[in-house]
């Protein structure tokens, strides 16, 4: 997988491996089912609300309602 992150990986929060694991394992997912240009980006330090987005696009109309 071609990774193109902005996840800043030198974190103190104790929430920080989890939330990276499972963010690459969607990411990973999504490609697995042909998502393309996956990029994870960190919102830790913007917003409480959520932690890590994953953006992927589609080339299908099945990929892009999944």
């Amino acid at each position: 997988m071609k990774q193109q992150t902005a996840v800043s990986e030198n974190r103190s929060d104790k929430r920080s491996p989890d939330v990276l694991q499972r963010a690459f394992l969607a990411a990973r997912t999504a490609e697995d089912n042909r998502g393309a240009d996956i990029v994870l980006l960190d919102m830790r330090e913007l917003t409480s609300m959520f932690d890590i987005f994953v953006i992927v696009s589609g080339t299908s109309r099945r990929q892009l309602h999944a």
